[in-house]
């Protein structure tokens, strides 16, 4: 047998509760009652539970008691527990501080501009890249694209970044056409989002006046 209980509540809505003592939180301070009719037995059928604040209850009266608390478990608890795995959750959180050092890793030095960071993130969805203390972009371990990031700022990373000029032959052609693909992109996805703006500025015009 459960725990069963009646509670009386406080006006201005003061009502009298009565079912299966489900639980009583401390941290929020709610009770939660199982009314439906079957509550005495082992089913704890869904959506027949009252929350009851604990502010609120004027007094409770316990109409029977549970026969047998020594042997409640997790395997017997309402609804049913699983054991927590520990290790799928230190997992979970090692992935999400490497995906947080990689997002920090992302961002440019202080002072790069939106259109900076937009062009290191179109860069970096296709080739490894990574700032620079300067505010360079290193792509590929090899090429340097310095400030303002043209194709004419490419060049072959000196002695000791990356791979200190031993680059594959035609590395700086290479990355020179795709920052200049990933800009012309930029550049159009810009000029679309000024036309929709544009629109959406006029948008109270009338077609014939």
């Amino acid at each position: 047998m459960l725990n069963s209980i009646r509670i009386t509540t406080a006006a201005p809505s003061s009502s009298t509760i009565e079912g299966t003592l489900f639980t009583a939180d401390p941290i929020t301070n709610l009770v939660a009652i199982n009314t439906s009719a079957s509550a005495t037995s082992s089913s704890q059928p869904s959506g027949s539970y009252r929350l009851v604040p604990i502010s609120q209850i004027t007094s409770f009266n316990l109409t029977s008691l549970q026969t047998s608390p020594q042997t409640s478990t997790f395997s017997t608890a309402l609804p049913a527990l699983r054991p927590i795995d520990m290790s799928a959750l230190r997992a979970r959180e090692a992935a999400a501080i490497r995906a947080a050092h990689t997002a920090r890793a992302r961002l440019g030095p202080k002072g790069t501009t939106k259109e900076h960071q937009d062009i290191f993130d179109a860069i970096a969805r296709t080739h490894p890249a990574k700032w620079q203390p300067n505010g360079s972009i290193l792509v590929s371990d090899s090429v340097l694209i310095d400030k303002p990031y043209q194709p004419e700022n490419c060049r072959l990373a000196p002695a000791g970044v990356g791979v200190g000029g031993n680059a594959p032959p035609g590395s700086v052609a290479r990355i020179r056409k795709v920052l200049m693909m990933e800009r012309e992109k930029l550049e159009l996805k810009a000029a679309k989002f000024d036309v929709g703006k544009a629109a959406l500025k006029e948008g109270g015009v009338r077609k014939g006046g």
